[in-house]
């Protein structure tokens, strides 16, 4: 794991990183990588995005659980009524 100072850019080490593991790899100048340099903000910007979306699959099931027993209810309160009358 590589390590940088605060305040610095991001881009430069990632770019001389780039170039040494394309000199260690092998690779020629026209041809595709084979590694990826990933930081860790892309990692904070998966985990949020993943939690809202966590977050929004939790309040839908929680609003159809509550419409669905509304309605359950609902319904023994109609039957209650139907038998006293």
């Amino acid at each position: 794991m590589c390590r940088q100072k605060q305040n610095r850019s991001f881009r430069l080490p990632s770019i001389k990183r780039s170039v040494t593991l394309r000199e260690r790899h092998s690779i020629k100048p026209n041809d595709i990588d084979d590694f990826q340099i990933r930081n860790l903000s892309q990692f904070v910007e998966a985990s949020e995005s993943s939690s809202r979306i966590m977050a929004l699959l939790l309040a839908a099931v929680a609003s159809i659980s509550l419409v669905v027993d509304g309605i359950g209810i609902m319904n023994i309160l109609l039957v209650s009524m139907t038998e006293r009358t």
